[in-house]
């Protein structure tokens, strides 16, 4: 059986670190997606209504909510055990119940026994333990009670045999949009498409449409579709709503996409060339369709030679 806490979680710096540090790292974590209540959503949505009338329903509300939970793990053995925390909180005069789970996993504690007189060092294995404040948990959501919008972290599972996203699909019933991961992964493969298919799949292409990206994610870390495209393909309006209407079918027909900070360092900032004899070059942003830093050179025997200059010293790693 779960076993439910009937008063809240007492709070101390150590707990409330915890806790926070959690919250922000959802908040901008790449795998969040934003979600749509349905039709079918009216249960949380009761719920949810009942809490932003009555702050003091909190305890009443998430012991409803986690049996539910725990009800549905209990139907499908592939999700995993762990602990819950639900949070309530309000900023900018929007309040906003939160929800982790908090997956185990073991780990090893040491443990004092002992034998008669004799003190006992021994190692135990803890099998129910909590991820720690720098690990990223996989499942979370935040309800605006306002709103009711949700932004949403989950996880495949094999649900009846088949993987699937059982929080959004079974639990919350809402419908969900692509993750910021999603999306730029979309816009990669499609970019990538399009140069091959082309501009005869020239890696240069492909640095340069990196560089375009970069350059058009503006002070509020969104990028136009519109624009991207229109540089991409200068002035060939055709291929640019061909590029255009293909990112929609992949389900991509947000106009501006929203890419973070670390994702576009991550991601944007370097780019990797693998060639088929095995060498690996990782560019900084800067190389990027400057012919004074690199320079790609077609041989007359098809092949290609890479020069890499202004390099004062190599360094072996």
């Amino acid at each position: 059986m779960p076993i439910l806490s009937d008063i809240e979680l007492q709070l101390n710096e150590d707990i409330i670190e915890f806790i926070l540090t959690h919250l922000e790292k959802i908040t901008v974590d790449a795998d969040l997606k934003e979600a749509t209540i349905t039709e079918e959503s009216h249960e949380i949505i009761d719920w949810c209504l009942k809490l932003k009338e009555d702050s003091n329903s909190f305890i009443d509300i998430t012991t409803e909510i986690a049996k539910k939970l725990y009800d549905y793990m209990l139907q499908n053995v592939s999700i995993p055990s762990g602990d819950c925390i639900f949070v309530l909180m309000e900023e900018a005069e929007q309040k906003y119940l939160c929800f982790l789970k908090l997956a185990y996993s073991d780990s090893y504690i040491h443990y004092v026994e002992q034998d008669g007189e004799k003190k006992v060092n021994t190692i135990i294995k803890q099998k129910t333990a909590l991820p720690n404040i720098n690990q990223k948990i996989s499942e979370a959501f935040i309800i605006n009670l306002e709103s009711m919008q949700i932004n949403l972290k989950e996880k495949e599972y094999d649900i009846d045999g088949v993987k699937d996203y059982y929080m959004s699909k079974y639990f919350l019933k809402c419908d969900t949009g692509l993750t910021e991961k999603e999306k730029i992964a979309i816009l990669n493969k499609t970019s990538k498409k399009f140069v091959k298919k082309y501009y005869d799949d020239d890696v240069s292409k492909i640095m340069e449409v990196k560089k375009i990206v970069v350059e058009n994610i503006d002070e509020e870390d969104t990028m136009n579709i519109e624009k991207v495209a229109t540089k991409m393909f200068k002035g060939d309006e055709e291929l640019k709503q061909s590029y255009i209407a293909e990112l929609e079918n992949k389900g991509l027909d947000d106009q501006n996409i929203t890419i973070s900070e670390d994702k576009k360092e991550k991601v944007f900032k370097k780019q990797k060339i693998v060639t088929d004899t095995g060498v690996e070059i990782k560019l900084p942003y800067d190389y990027i369709g400057n012919s004074e830093k690199i320079e790609f050179i077609n041989n007359v025997d098809g092949t290609i030679s890479i020069l890499i200059k202004d390099v004062n010293k190599l360094l072996g790693k």
